[in-house]
């Protein structure tokens, strides 16, 4: 309970306090996703995010409205994935060309995780082709390759489009290797304009 501003501030601390118990930092943690209620939150919880994911507690990023994510008062849920360092001490995190209010993707110890993006387009064929090219520029300056990829999450918006012509167009683009894929229906999705 309590406002947006609360809420996330206090998922952060309780982040804080299970990475620790693992003896694991802020400065592990190499994607979040945020999940919010409604759109109305989303300059709050941008506030507290741009404030807590500074300097070496940035990473890769993604964000999402959906309300059906929430069965109770909460307005904010965080996903995390975080990792020890095993051959370098720090991560490496690129940002778009040109910048964006978010990173392109972090890479540490040979994994690469990409933030979410929500690319402007007419319409879904030029949106897809967008955003697969994003992922491919960041595979080609990491010297990866699709073979790579191990795991796709792909987030659409409710009604928009259907699931099949989004998995038809990346597996056409990127063929067949991967070990998971994953695809979702929400709210909305972030705009390119998010922190």
């Amino acid at each position: 309970s309590g406002t947006a501003v609360q809420q996330i501030e206090r998922l952060f601390n309780q982040a804080e306090c299970t990475l620790k118990r693992y003896s694991l930092a802020m400065q592990d943690t190499v994607f979040m996703r945020f999940w919010m209620r409604d759109r109305g939150i989303s300059d709050e919880v941008r506030m507290v995010r741009s404030r807590r994911l500074f300097g070496p507690d940035r990473v890769a990023t993604s964000s999402f409205f959906d309300r059906d994510r929430f069965l109770n008062s909460e307005q904010v849920a965080v996903d995390l994935i975080a990792m020890p360092s095993v051959m370098s001490p720090a991560k490496r995190l690129v940002d778009f060309d040109p910048p964006r209010r978010y990173a392109h993707y972090l890479f540490r110890d040979g994994w690469l995780f990409l933030s979410g993006m929500a690319e402007q387009a007419p319409d879904i064929t030029g949106q897809l082709s967008a955003i697969l090219q994003q992922i491919e520029c960041a595979l080609l300056a990491e010297k990866m390759e699709w073979f790579h990829v191990k795991l796709v999450e792909i987030y659409i918006e409710r009604n928009l489009v259907d699931k099949a012509i989004v998995l038809e167009k990346l597996m056409t683009r990127a063929g067949t290797d991967f070990n998971v894929i994953t695809i979702h229906t929400v709210d909305g999705l972030a705009s390119t304009h998010k922190n």
